[in-house]
């Protein structure tokens, strides 16, 4: 008993803001600014101390600014510091030219090609698809929930689904699932320490799945919306430090100075450079997600999806298209990459502009924050945890969203809100699949959900497999309906 109430507070949780400066003072993406306060302005006038990049930093050896550096499946942990010195910086924020430093000419650019042109962003290249995929008769199916930044944890999604190869390296992984589909449902980022090596992982698999008949498919989570519009409240100090060690340190090296960062303000200038619109991975890897696909019978969103949605924003086809192209756009554009700031009025004015031009852009179906209704944000179907939604509507709405669908849609897949196990609810048409498994939510027992595609001439095998080695039909994971 002791043991399930422990549970429960970990669910509830883990879909509360684990900072204080949470979403409830943010309930639209619009909310975020950039203020002139002691705190931030002695930020920025580190930021602008930054001129240029020491001789004895500027070496193979440059480690992220006193962060711990996190490496998977060793507990040795690597602290290294830099100088952030401000003593260069007068009074009034203004930045003094510095030996080596560029600031003569300012280059605009409405791209970050010509910022970092070695970047490997084919490391994360992932295979485009339509909005509709069909499966042959037999096809296994296999639904991936949120993975926040827990490598462990996904290679345990993956090997129990027997799509990973138990031979894989993680530089190295190898997809064994021949001519499965696979879908993951968004929240890679945030919360944990291996985001970029997750979603170097999982295209890798994409890859290789395409080449041998299947397919690996990547939904957006309101995490990776999130991260497009600056939002790292949920991010981890690990987290930021794998980008400052894949992204940041080498752009400093490759452009002699670190002048590029000012624009972002101090905002983790890393993390924002490689996830806004525009950013280093636009194209290969975020303008190729989608919000959400028809997989047979089967819908599938990261928090979940209803016919009004599919009215507004041109059926599921148009919110993929809306937010392929807002991914590939840049709001703000152009990019200050040499840095011409004077003071720190400046970088906040810039910062400020970058977050607000995106934020009034971004597609609706991509937008909203706690509470909100939206296809990565909404809980109408999946809350309370493991029992029957509190919303008296949820019947009828997710009834009439696969009705519009068409096409014999049964069900819609969604992760976001997590359960203590994978579960159905309304009659079967709701399957919660994030169980938390993240260590930076509340560890729980990796499970996937399988399908075996039936055809035209028989019905759907589901079943739920979990890293115990169980294989559990579907029939057994339908909650108690509220009876009316």
């Amino acid at each position: 008993m002791q043991f399930k109430l422990l549970h429960q507070i970990m669910i509830m949780l883990a879909t509360l803001p684990r900072w204080s400066k949470s979403l409830t003072s943010l309930p639209r993406f619009q909310r975020m600014t950039f203020t002139n306060s002691p705190t931030t302005r002695r930020r920025c006038l580190g930021v602008l101390s930054v001129a240029h990049i020491p001789p004895q930093v500027a070496s193979a050896k440059i480690k992220p600014w006193g962060r711990p550096q996190s490496r998977l499946f060793s507990t040795a942990v690597n602290e290294t510091t830099g100088t952030r010195a401000n003593s260069d910086v007068d009074a009034t924020g203004t930045l003094p030219t510095t030996g080596g430093a560029t600031t003569s000419t300012k280059t605009n650019n409405t791209s970050h090609t010509s910022l970092y042109p070695e970047f490997p962003s084919e490391l994360y290249y992932l295979p485009p698809g339509p909005s509709t995929i069909t499966p042959r008769k037999n096809q296994r199916i296999i639904f991936i929930g949120d993975v926040h930044g827990d490598l462990p944890a996904l290679c345990s999604f993956l090997t129990t689904a027997g799509l990973l190869d138990p031979n894989s390296t993680v530089s190295s992984p190898i997809w064994s699932g021949k001519d499965t589909i696979c879908i993951q449902v968004g929240d890679i980022l945030d919360r944990g320490d291996e985001e970029l090596v997750s979603f170097r992982l999982m295209t890798s698999l994409a890859r290789q799945a395409q080449e041998q008949g299947g397919c690996v498919r990547l939904l957006h989570g309101n995490h990776e919306a999130m991260n497009a519009l600056g939002l790292f409240q949920y991010a981890e100090s690990g987290g930021n430090a794998e980008f400052e060690k894949d992204v940041g340190q080498k752009i400093d090296l490759y452009r002699s100075n670190q002048r590029w960062r000012l624009q972002y303000a101090g905002n983790e200038p890393a993390r924002w450079v490689v996830c806004e619109p525009g950013g280093l991975l636009c194209n290969t890897l975020f303008g190729n997600m989608d919000v959400a696909l028809v997989v047979g019978r089967t819908v599938v969103a990261h928090a979940g999806l209803t016919a009004a949605h599919l009215r507004e924003w041109g059926g599921i086809e148009g919110m993929n298209k809306a937010a392929s192209e807002w991914w590939r756009s840049v709001p703000h554009g152009e990019n200050d990459d040499e840095g011409s700031f004077t003071t720190v009025e400046e970088v906040l004015a810039a910062a400020q502009n970058r977050a607000t031009l995106a934020s009034k852009t971004i597609p609706g179906c991509l937008n909203g924050g706690l509470g909100d209704p939206s296809p990565i944000w909404m809980r109408d179907y999946s809350s309370p945890h493991d029992a029957a939604p509190n919303n008296p509507r949820a019947q009828a709405m997710i009834d009439e969203m696969l009705e519009v669908v068409g096409g014999g849609a049964q069900r819609l897949v969604m992760g976001h809100t997590p359960q203590s196990q994978i579960n159905a609810a309304l009659k079967g048409k709701a399957w919660r699949i994030d169980v938390g498994a993240s260590k930076g939510v509340m560890s729980g027992v990796p499970e996937v959900l399988e399908i075996i595609h039936g055809g035209d001439d028989e019905e759907d095998v589901i079943n739920i497999l979990s890293a115990k080695g169980d294989r559990i039909k579907g029939s057994e994971r339908q909650v108690i309906e509220n009876i009316i």
